[in-house]
């Protein structure tokens, strides 16, 4: 079993998808559980598009164990307990089941963020990351 999220963890994903939800619209929410090609995997944050809601309705109004596909923006708070080659793992698997980017929050509040292209500077989300940090830094 995966040790507990610290409350350190759950502070940083609960705020991040308040932030991408009030910025982004559509849908924000944490144990976002997608099904991959690696089996079932649970974004620490997942972020779903008003498009990728409509599409997947039927999914959220049932109590499927997960979506049938990943959210567009999946989220991985590195912690302590994590080793950063398993989060990558886990990115690749979300881009590989319909992702359109992820991101992996460090402890410092550095974003690493990928496309199914590869590493990217920037988000292609409506997103401020220097304001997103400064919030997450605040709390």
């Amino acid at each position: 079993m995966t040790p507990p999220a610290s409350p350190m963890h759950m502070r940083l994903a609960t705020r991040l998808a308040t932030l991408l939800g009030r910025t982004l619209g559509g849908e924000a929410f944490t144990e976002g559980a997608s099904a991959t090609s690696g089996g079932i995997k649970v974004a620490d944050v997942a972020w779903c598009s008003p498009a990728f809601l409509q599409r997947l309705q039927t999914s959220f109004a049932n109590w499927d164990a997960s979506l049938p596909e990943a959210p567009d923006l999946c989220v991985e708070v590195m912690c302590p307990s994590n080793l950063a080659g398993e989060l990558k793992e886990k990115c690749s698997l979300y881009l590989d089941a319909g992702a359109r980017e992820t991101w992996v929050l460090y402890p410092d509040l550095t974003i690493e963020i990928r496309d199914i292209s590869g590493p990217r500077e920037h988000s292609s989300l409506a997103v401020d990351l220097d304001a997103i940090r400064d919030e997450l830094a605040a709390g």
